[in-house]
């Protein structure tokens, strides 16, 4: 099960002076999962969230209890054998208003399926199985390296990862089909219509797959996109490595037709000498990448947009099925300031992120989804333990209304309320934990 491991990195964006990093810990905010693998969301209904389990539901967690009801039940069609199941799950941004969702899944020929299906009328949290609408099937050579990712990105857009389809495939620079690509798909004409090519998909009306936004990745088991509560739209993708490299890649927002190089590449190093790109497509790097003697099993994250860890706002969180969770900093596309926040006992499958930017880990073997959280002080921008005139300092060259938090500066270590302005209510809040000298 080396596809569902877990070790998390943090990222921060547009760094420009030295902030310190909140440390972190889990608490556990729900248990009693059956091999959970994502962790979604609900767009309109801040106290749902969705999870998939391997086999093939989906459960319901509300107000932080996993409802006895699945969502949605598709066991008898699943193939959950080795890096197979129920893979991934999207929803609209409107829903349930549009009714339609979309789940990524492993057929029981252990072909990858993408279908569409809607809620029951009038009953947003029970989806009707007869309402399944395939819209994309990918016969698959082997067991693994599925990809398993959807997510709607900031324009509206479907987005759908696959690996490579594992057994030593060499698909990774063939732009001739879907493997080893992240696909873009616009769907927004509803049910009964399939799916569009979007106009300005970078292989339309050349040589390539339409469909296809980037390529050259081996098995992007969990992409997501830095979008709401202020973030850039970049897309992050946690690559699951071979035998040398696992890596982070980052695509910035609008940018497709990008090419990070496997099977030429693994990382930044060079997998397959004399290996060479399509026309047109030079190789890009990864923005990270680490050896296996850190961990075997990237799973990508989300960058950090909630109010609870000031410090850590615009930090992206990933993991290793090792276990570790660290956290780095991104600045002009140049990675650094690797941190090591904790090691779980248990491999993580996923990440998710709630409505406020609050971000968790799914714990795969344990059934357990764990709140990430935060130990520091509010308003401790220099990582001291306290609050003292040293940070009064600080706060007063960050106070300046809207527009005064920026990722990577020490500022957002002073939005106390997630509001993105430095202003009295952040003050007030400080002022309870100031240390008298």
């Amino acid at each position: 099960m080396r596809a569902f491991g877990c070790c998390v990195l943090v990222v921060w964006l547009g760094a420009t002076v030295r902030a310190e990093v909140e440390p972190v810990a889990t608490e556990v905010f729900v248990s009693g999962l059956n091999s959970p693998i994502e962790f979604v969301q609900h767009p309109t209904d801040t106290s749902v969230q969705f999870v998939n389990e391997k086999a093939g539901r989906i459960r319901i967690i509300r107000n932080g209890q996993l409802q006895g009801t699945p969502f949605l039940d598709f066991v008898a069609k699943i193939d959950s054998g080795f890096e197979k199941g129920m893979l991934g799950l999207a929803f609209p941004d409107h829903y349930p208003t549009d009714p339609c969702f979309y789940v990524h899944y492993s057929n029981t020929g252990g072909d990858t399926v993408l279908a569409r299906l809607r809620h029951l009328p009038g009953a947003p949290l029970t989806a009707d199985p007869n309402s399944e609408e395939i819209l994309l099937t990918l016969g698959q050579p082997a067991g693994n390296h599925n990809g398993g990712r959807l997510e709607f990105g900031p324009d509206g857009m479907l987005y759908m990862s696959l690996g490579d389809g594992g057994g030593g495939s060499g698909s990774g620079q063939n732009i001739g089909n879907w493997f080893s690509t992240i696909l873009r798909l616009d769907v927004s004409r509803g049910p009964g219509s399939g799916y569009s090519i979007p106009s300005d998909n970078p292989f339309v009306g050349r040589d390539g797959l339409d469909e296809i936004w980037v390529m050259g990745l081996r098995n992007p088991w969990k992409f997501s996109f830095d979008k709401g509560l202020g973030g850039t739209g970049a897309m992050f993708i946690g690559d699951v490595g071979s035998f040398s490299r696992e890596e982070i890649s980052y695509v910035p927002p609008g940018t497709g037709g990008l090419n990070f190089g496997w099977n030429c590449r693994e990382g930044f190093s060079v997998s397959n000498p004399g290996c060479t790109p399509p026309a047109g497509l030079p190789f890009v790097d990864p923005v990270h990448d680490y050896p296996r003697n850190e961990g075997n099993c990237v799973i990508g994250g989300y960058v950090y947009r909630g109010s609870s860890m000031p410090c850590n706002r615009g930090r992206y969180f990933y993991g290793d099925l090792s276990g570790k969770v660290w956290s780095l900093a991104l600045d002009d596309g140049v990675a650094g300031d690797i941190r090591l926040h904790f090691t779980t006992p248990y491999s993580i499958s996923s990440f998710g992120r709630d409505a406020v930017g609050e971000l968790y880990v799914v714990g795969f073997n344990n059934g357990t989804i764990f709140r990430i959280v935060g130990t520091g002080v509010d308003g401790d921008g220099d990582g001291d333990g306290v609050v003292n005139l040293a940070d009064h300092e600080q706060f007063d060259s960050c106070f300046g209304g809207p527009g005064s938090v920026q990722d990577g500066t020490e500022c957002r270590c002073f939005d106390l309320d997630g509001d993105l302005d430095i202003d009295l209510q952040d003050f007030r809040t400080m002022q309870i934990q100031f240390v008298d000298p």
